[in-house]
């Protein structure tokens, strides 16, 4: 009967359940407390404690190898994006204008088509930069001396 307890509750482990969870699972079908059946998981030479730590870091491994390939797929994609844009600074340009929305066809693209393409591409690679951990903000830098004197004008205000 220990044995069979303890052979299910390895196996709730595998499957991804706590070693807390696999006991209490159990717990009642051999109408005992979780904690006997953790205890006899120890006394047989598989702490369960152990095992779940272990399955549930390969999950994590394994997450984590998943999410670092869609990562990947998505700077690709972006760069993709990026290609595409900046080709469509070099395209004829369609736009619809005037209040009968009249379509207007130009050799190159506008002044402001263009600008939209230049900030939409600026956005992407700032966010492919971000994915890669890369910084790409601007922080502001005080001197000491600017500081002082901000400090001495709140602290006049206040008396």
């Amino acid at each position: 009967m220990t044995q069979q307890a303890i052979d299910q509750a390895l196996e709730l482990v595998k499957q991804g359940q706590t070693a807390n969870q696999a006991a209490a699972t159990l717990a009642p079908t051999y109408n005992r407390s979780p904690r006997t059946i953790l205890r006899w998981c120890q006394q047989a030479g598989t702490p369960l404690g152990e095992l779940s730590q272990d399955t549930a870091k390969d999950a994590r491994h394994i997450k984590e190898e998943h999410f670092k390939e869609r990562r990947a797929e998505l700077r690709l994609r972006l760069m993709d994006a990026v290609d595409e844009l900046l080709d469509r600074l070099y395209d004829p340009y369609e736009d619809y204008r005037g209040k009968d929305a009249a379509l207007v066809k130009f050799e190159r693209p506008p002044s402001e088509a263009v600008r939209n393409l230049a900030v939409a591409v600026g956005i992407i690679i700032d966010k492919m930069r971000l994915e890669e951990g890369a910084v790409t903000g601007r922080t502001e830098h005080l001197s000491l001396d600017a500081i002082d004197r901000q400090l001495r004008v709140m602290l006049d205000a206040n008396t």
